[in-house]
């Protein structure tokens, strides 16, 4: 018996079991009556769907129930499957499936035959071939939401509350067997981070043991660690890796990074790589040169600040290239 047999079959045998109050009535009138009936939830199916024709009459409609509701769509996949309307059989399906603030019971089970069903489904509906995967990655490069999409998104995600259901999920899903974690070991368990204090001589199995015992944090460790070093002690200590470790190398950029904003100072003469390393160099606040800088007010502890020009920029590339860690550069005095 094929697919269409089948269809035609079931929807006669669901025809009888539909409660009466549904009978002989239009859409927007089953709509009225509700979707649950005596604790049952029910759903409005159009035998004939609206993709392939508009039909909201009584005589292209049946009240389903969510379970069935699923089996018919699935039929209908098979009745249309590799044809030209394949695609407007999947989309209701796929619509069906998202469950939201629909009014569907969240925790509902569907049947293993109709899971089977579903997963076999997705299988063939998401094989794309590599030329598809390509033109799709093509399309969505360097691709922007618009305001209004952005705004749309926000909306919906604003009073969004996760049920307690959904927490536990979450929760399970990151504990014991479940968890990614569960029977690997990390680059600090296996030892590759060990590090030894050579102010005290004691030496630690991973990095964060060793922030922990020392007050201080991986990131001021590992600094000490690099070479060369972007910083000569952490916590008021030297270290170093355990023997047989290979130091990763630091390298310094080459480049003035595209978020430093260089500043002068006037009377010193002096282009600084940021401002804060202009406050730096002065043992002072930042927010005093940004407000000079800005127009907000004339000086600075007692100095005179400005942006720097182009010209100062490409030169402090030049340089950079040359000694890539200089925070600052004295100018040349103007003749």
């Amino acid at each position: 018996m094929n697919a269409l047999n089948i269809y035609i079959q079931f929807i006669s045998d669901r025809l009888k079991k539909e409660p009466l109050i549904y009978k002989n009535k239009n859409f927007n009138a089953r709509r009225k009556v509700g979707s649950w009936i005596n604790n049952e939830y029910w759903e409005v199916h159009h035998i004939l769907l609206k993709s392939i024709k508009e039909n909201n009459e009584s005589n292209n409609l049946i009240n389903l129930t969510y379970e069935d509701h699923i089996a018919a769509h699935l039929l209908l996949y098979h009745i249309f499957k590799n044809t030209s309307k394949q695609n407007q059989v999947i989309y209701p399906l796929s619509k069906m499936l998202a469950i939201g603030k629909t009014g569907r019971k969240s925790s509902y089970i569907v049947n293993k035959k109709i899971k089977q069903s579903l997963a076999l489904l997705r299988k063939a509906h998401l094989e794309v071939s590599e030329e598809t995967k390509q033109k799709i990655s093509i399309a969505n490069k360097g691709r922007k939401l618009s305001l209004a999409t952005r705004a749309k998104l926000s909306k919906a995600r604003k009073g969004w509350v996760e049920t307690k259901e959904h927490k536990k999920h979450i929760s399970e899903g990151v504990r014991g067997k479940n968890c990614y974690w569960y029977g690997r070991k990390s680059a600090n368990a296996q030892g590759a981070e060990c590090v030894e204090d050579l102010t005290t001589r004691i030496k630690y199995a991973t990095l964060t043991e060793a922030a922990k015992e020392s007050g201080t944090t991986r990131q001021n460790i590992q600094n000490c660690l690099l070479t060369p070093p972007k910083q000569k002690t952490a916590a008021g200590h030297k270290w170093a890796y355990c023997s047989g470790h290979k130091t990763r190398p630091y390298k310094f950029k080459s480049t003035l990074p595209s978020s430093a904003k260089p500043v002068v100072c006037e009377e010193e003469n002096i282009l600084y790589i940021r401002i804060i390393e202009a406050a730096k160099a002065i043992n002072k606040g930042y927010q005093g040169i940004v407000a000079v800088v800005n127009g907000r007010q004339k000086t600075a502890y007692g100095y005179h600040w400005r942006y720097a020009t182009e010209i100062e920029i490409m030169n402090l590339k030049k340089i950079l290239k040359e000694t890539p860690k200089l925070t600052s550069i004295k100018l040349k005095n103007k003749s």
